[in-house]
Order: structure tokens, then C-alpha cells, then sequence
């Protein structure tokens, strides 16, 4: 994936040099006016695979990458080229026009990326490739309500934002709205097909994943969520264990010695993470030196504040690599009190039973067990 980053990247520069060559009127004796759209819309296709590679990397867009690609859009709209395409055919995603690749590198930033795991993202950006037309642009004065609609700023190295409550006075020039409303009716009617064909699908759980990820994205680009418990800057450290096996394995080592422990279960790994910042709901934590492939938004993992303190059960809400080598992640915490469980389904009692964590209810948030 870095490495299919970094050849996007060096692709970025090769057809923003070829589009300021002809935009210069270099070498114009051997070139066509037609190749001024296929050049922007080369650029702005080589940007959307630079960012797909990105959000699989969970890293941050590098420095500049907003700011050109506003450029790029900025260009073809002033010069009428926003429909122009390399192709008719709309299997062909290279070959989409100008507004269209824009349109979907706007939502993939809007769909918040880093809270899908791989095969998740994957579905995220099937749904962006085939729905990202259904959205439209429109002029800041336009605004009717705040639900659906987002602010662009095309002067700025900045991803779209939702408009929420902003003062359209204060609003910086060359700014226009993302209007995502039709675009949430179309979804809304794949969402109750989906939904028609679930009891009769053969593989529900696939069915099941692919209802919960649509649903996420209609969130996401009909009004921005909003956030329950405000985060508090902290400083201190809590140790870590990944992975649900991992985290029942660590909740069983309080009643089993440590022989019967790595017998039966192995070695638990034990990580040292920095608290970033806390909430009554969760924390933001970061580490160095992370083992590869050991976190995915949605993994179950078990954390303490102390040696001393109880093992609390959380999941990873989003993660975030960072240039330095470290890693972001922010976790929702699930129950203060876990306990390790064997389960399996009692329709075929043959199977092996697997590790489960028996939560608690919650009467002040009105979770069940």
C-alpha cells in the first residue's frame, strides 16, 4: 500500500507538470487543444487513487494534496470542463468526467475513512464509485438547512467540512456547498432494497455488513455527527491488549496461574500506550513501534489505567498512522467489568466452543447484558 501511495503520487507530479507545460503553450506545435481536459482530469484521477492508498494506510493526506486537487476543480470549472471524461463508458473508472472524481474524492474525505477496516473500505468505496454523481454543487447563497449540505473552501488545504451552524457572512471567498440530499434518496432506496432481499440472501451475514456500511455512510453524508462527551487533554499511559482472543485470555490469567495460562492460550502481548486525551466515553492514545497489522477500526481490545485498576473492554473507533512512525487510535469504552466466556451454538454442540466477553448491563445508558 506505501508503495502504490508513493506511485500515485509521483503520478500526481508527472500529469501536473504535462498540464503546465500545455497550459505554458510548450511543445504546442505537436499538441491538440483537446488534451488540456485529459490532462486535469489524469491529474485528478491520479489524486483519487493517492487518496484511496492513504485512507488504507490510515495516514493523514499529506500537506498541499487538498489545497491542489481544489485547484484542479477550480481550473476545469473556470474553463467549462468539469463534464469533460477520457471515456463513455461508465465501468471505466479512470475514465470518469472531471466533476465526478472530484465529487467522489469529496466524499470518500466525508465518510470518515479511518473508522472502516479494510474490507469495509473496499464496500465504502464501491458505494462512492457508484452514487458520487448523485451529488451536487452549489452556490454558498443556496444554503436552505444545514442537514446535507458541506462546505468547501477552495482557496484552503483543507478537506470538505459539515456547515453546521456557521455564519454564511464569515464564510471565506471562493467557497461553495457540497448538497448531498439527493444523493441520501438514492441511498435511502438501495438501503430498503438491501433490506427486501436480506431474508432470502444466502450468505446474511455479508448481506448484514453490507446494510450496516450503507447505513454508516448515509450518516455521515446526510448530517455530521456529533460528538457525546467533549475530550480533556491528559497526560499518562494505559497498557493495552488487541484483539478479542487476546483480551480473554487476559481477563482468564486472573484465575488461572500463568503454566495453565500459556498451556491452554499461549502468551498475551501487553502494550505501553500514551493517553492523548480522555472522555467519560473513550480515549485518543497513541504508540511507537506498534507490530504491524495488530489494530483495525472495530477490534475489540482490553485496557487499564494501572496495574492495580480493573481490565475495562473498549473498541477501536478510528486509527490513524502518523509520518513519525506512530500510531493514533481512539477507543469507545464498552463495560468497566467484562467476563471471559466460552460459547457455541447449541443447534450443533459438535463445534469447538469459542471466546466470548459477557458484558454487564448498564441502567444508566440503558444497555442490556
Amino acid at each position: 500500500a506505501q508503495l502504490a501511495f508513493n506511485l500515485w503520487q509521483e503520478m500526481t507530479l508527472g500529469w501536473k507538470q504535462a498540464l503546465m507545460d500545455k497550459i505554458d503553450k510548450r511543445f504546442s506545435f505537436f499538441t491538440s487543444s483537446k488534451l488540456l481536459p485529459l490532462l486535469v482530469q489524469s491529474a485528478l484521477y491520479s489524486f483519487w487513487r493517492a487518496q484511496q492508498a492513504c485512507m488504507r494506510l490510515y495516514l493523514p493526506i499529506p500537506l498541499g494534496m487538498w489545497r491542489e486537487i481544489h485547484q484542479l476543480f477550480r481550473y476545469a470549472a473556470e474553463n467549462r470542463l468539469l463534464d469533460e471524461k477520457k471515456s463513455d463508458n461508465p465501468k471505466e473508472k479512470s475514465g470518469r468526467s472531471i466533476s465526478t472524481l472530484y465529487k467522489q474524492q469529496l466524499l470518500l474525505a466525508l465518510a470518515d475513512p479511518q473508522r472502516f477496516s479494510g474490507a469495509e473500505l473496499d464496500k465504502v468505496i464501491e458505494i462512492i464509485e457508484s452514487y458520487a454523481h448523485y451529488a451536487h454543487f452549489q452556490p454558498v447563497s443556496k444554503l436552505a438547512s444545514a442537514a446535507g449540505f458541506f462546505l468547501i473552501e477552495l482557496e484552503h488545504d483543507k478537506a470538505p467540512q459539515f456547515i453546521g451552524n456557521r455564519s454564511l457572512d464569515v464564510l471565506p471567498p471562493h467557497s461553495l456547498l457540497l448538497d448531498t440530499i439527493e444523493l441520501a434518496k438514492k441511498l435511502h432506496k438501495a438501503e430498503v432494497n438491501v433490506e427486501s432481499k436480506a431474508p432470502m440472501a444466502n450468505d446474511r451475514a455479508k448481506v448484514q455488513m453490507w446494510l450496516e456500511i450503507l447505513r454508516r455512510v448515509i450518516r455521515q453524508w446526510c448530517i455530521s455527527p456529533q460528538r457525546l462527551y467533549q475530550r480533556i487533554p491528559a497526560e499518562s499511559t494505559v497498557d493495552v491488549v488487541l484483539g478479542l482472543s487476546q483480551a480473554v485470555m487476559q481477563l482468564n490469567s486472573e484465575h488461572l496461574s500463568p503454566a495453565a495460562l500459556a498451556k491452554h492460550y499461549g502468551e498475551v502481548t501487553l502494550m505501553p500506550w500514551r493517553v492523548i486525551n480522555e472522555s467519560p466515553g473513550g480515549y485518543a492514545i497513541v504508540a511507537h513501534d506498534l507490530p504491524s497489522e495488530q489494530a483495525r477500526p472495530g477490534e475489540i481490545v482490553v485496557l487499564r489505567a494501572s496495574s492495580e485498576s480493573a481490565w475495562m473492554v473498549a473498541s477501536i473507533r478510528w486509527l490513524q498512522q502518523r509520518y513519525d512512525g506512530a500510531t493514533e487510535m481512539g477507543l469507545q469504552v464498552m463495560s468497566a467489568k467484562a467476563q471471559p466466556v466460552l460459547l457455541r451454538p447449541t443447534v450443533a454442540s459438535n463445534t469447538l466452543f469459542q471466546p466470548a466477553l459477557l458484558l454487564p448491563p448498564i441502567p444508566a445508558l440503558k444497555q442490556q447484558q
